[in-house]
């Protein structure tokens, strides 16, 4: 067999193994040409100096995101942001219906506090189904997270505001320059892992930050 004809066998092969696997698939892609949270506006955990880095680019209408969010991404905030291992930031991607307001209410809760970035994105992702953003109009939404109680008027206020945008285009362009086409993505330090990742998955990337 020439090289020519190993080549493309390799390379179709490997087409065919990235066909085969979902979005929840475990892949480990190249690094990241700059540095993923550049420019990122939520911020978990204090930047130690030996602090690891974990920047994860999410959708709220995104399955596999919501089920990162709820069962992975509490134990590692509990053992590795808040005992300052990590510094988590995340970056809101607008794809699905209501994201670009769900996003956006997301920096305003975050510029109150990380804490009310945290309870506002819990709400969200818990009554995801019962908001149905993809059923709705911004207004719409924008009514349902008042009545819940996930929203006021201040926080619907700034979501329209200036910076809230300004952040959003930051957030959906740095996806664009990294080339990110699937949710949720994770970058551990400049190391990409695409698709759901389970906690072991996520700590083994963090070599000499976990122990």
């Amino acid at each position: 067999m020439s090289d020519r004809v190993r080549r493309f066998v390799l390379l179709f092969g490997f087409l065919l193994v990235l066909t085969s696997l979902g979005a929840g698939a475990y892949l480990l892609l190249g690094p990241a040409p700059v540095p993923p949270g550049e420019g990122a506006l939520i911020a978990l955990g204090e930047a130690f100096p030996r602090a690891g880095e974990i920047t994860e680019f999410s959708t709220y209408g995104c399955p596999y995101c919501r089920r990162y969010a709820l069962q992975v991404f509490p134990r590692l905030y509990r053992d590795l942001v808040e005992t300052g291992k990590v510094r988590y930031r995340i970056r809101l991607l607008t794809v699905y219906p209501g994201d670009s307001l769900l996003n956006r209410l997301s920096y305003c809760a975050y510029r109150r506090s990380g804490e009310a970035f945290l309870e506002f994105r819990q709400g969200v992702l818990e009554f995801y189904s019962r908001l149905n953003p993809e059923n709705r109009s911004p207004e719409d939404l924008a009514s349902m997270l008042l009545e819940l109680g996930l929203a006021d008027g201040d926080l619907l206020d700034c979501a329209h505001s200036p910076e809230a945008l300004e952040q959003e285009a930051r957030d959906q362009a740095m996806a664009r320059r990294l080339s990110i086409s699937a949710t949720p993505t994770l970058f551990v330090g400049r190391k990409r892992l695409l698709g759901f990742r389970t906690y072991e998955e996520v700590v083994r990337a963090l070599p000499g930050v976990v122990e």
